[in-house]
């Protein structure tokens, strides 16, 4: 939530205990140590990936982001240069406003599942706080969620990326090799070793 101050105002990045956050400020934003801020460029793959893009030093005004560090919450301030109630930089849609995020968004949430960007369905639409994103994914995408992956911050592929490539097998969240994909996490495993999830609702 925006707050005036004196000519300025001031946000607050607020990380929870699951590590992930998005963002955005009517102002530049210097990165705070400890935190990593990406923007959601697009798709690759066919629609099976999404690509993130490290932001250096310094998130521009009106930009949102997703954040990842550790648990906690940090105020940053400066001089609003917003004209709008909302912002899109690449995937992601940044508001200042509490806004119902759309119908065939994701928004950002922590579930049973995992962390993880969660499609908005119809009579199911979350509220994304000021200050916070939402995400669209391209039709073709073909994503029911969006993991993060554990070593990198793009990693989510859909069910399209089932046909692509070799795959070694199918695993459930706990590591037990299945025969078919399952209701919840799945995790494919490539026979070169790389790995992706896929939740099935």
């Amino acid at each position: 939530r925006l707050v005036k101050l004196a000519g300025t105002e001031s946000a607050n990045i607020s990380i929870s205990l699951a590590e992930y956050s998005t963002f955005i400020a009517p102002f530049e934003v210097e990165i705070p140590a400890g935190l990593a801020a990406y923007t959601v460029d697009g798709v690759a793959d066919n629609g099976t990936t999404l690509v993130m893009t490290e932001v250096e030093t310094t998130i521009p005004a009106n930009t949102p982001v997703v954040l990842n560090g550790a648990e906690g919450v940090s105020e940053v301030s400066g001089v609003n240069v917003a004209t709008q109630d909302s912002y899109t930089k690449g995937l992601l849609t940044g508001v200042y406003a509490d806004t119902n995020a759309p119908v065939g968004s994701y928004v950002l949430q922590n579930k049973s599942e995992g962390v993880a960007f969660y499609y908005v369905e119809s009579g199911k639409q979350p509220k994304v706080k000021a200050n916070r994103a939402y995400l669209t994914v391209p039709a073709e995408a073909n994503v029911r969620a969006l993991f993060f992956g554990d070593d990198e911050a793009t990693a989510i592929e859909g069910l399209g990326a089932l046909t692509e490539g070799d795959i070694e097998g199918i695993y459930s969240a706990n590591g037990v090799k299945v025969g078919a994909l399952q209701k919840g996490v799945n995790i494919i495993k490539r026979v070169d070793g790389s790995s992706f999830k896929v939740m099935v609702k």
